[in-house]
């Protein structure tokens, strides 16, 4: 009986533990829900008290929505429309880092790859879009860099 019982404990964990790895990721999103769902009950109490809990349910829903997602929306809106802006930015600052600054001393010791990153830095100094072509497969696809081509 003890067999049994170590052998029920162990499966146990063993299925606590990939709850677990399975739930970690999600762990943020569920702590929102929780506080959200904390924060609003008493509304929500107090809707349910006036009319169906359906109708409280959805209302809710709505109200969560237009609180929660229409100021995201704003926010991601504003956000990518200033985004070339800022791409430029940042090409004027690299642009203006290579022109005043020569390779550090330690880039062509750097172990194995020492060599390649002081020519690549020699070659990126003087031509700054080499860099950014270099850098271009790993920028993903923007719909906004597609239109500045």
């Amino acid at each position: 009986m003890t067999t049994e019982r170590i052998m029920l404990g162990l499966l146990l964990v063993g299925v606590a533990y990939g709850c677990g790895v399975v739930l970690w990721p999600f762990l943020s999103a569920i702590l929102w829900g929780a506080i959200l769902t904390f924060t609003t009950w008493p509304l929500f109490k107090r809707l349910r008290r006036h009319m169906r809990p359906a109708l409280a349910a959805v209302i809710m829903m709505i109200g969560s929505a237009i609180a929660i997602v229409m100021p995201l929306a704003l926010l991601t809106s504003t956000g990518l429309a200033d985004l070339p802006l800022i791409i430029d930015g940042i090409n004027t600052e690299i642009e203006a880092l290579s022109r005043t600054h020569p390779a550090p001393g330690w880039l062509a010791s750097v172990p194995g790859v020492g060599p390649q990153l002081a020519s690549a830095y020699l070659h990126w100094n003087h031509d700054v879009s080499g860099l950014s072509e270099a850098l271009h497969p790993y920028a993903g696809r923007s719909p906004i860099m597609r239109s500045r081509r």
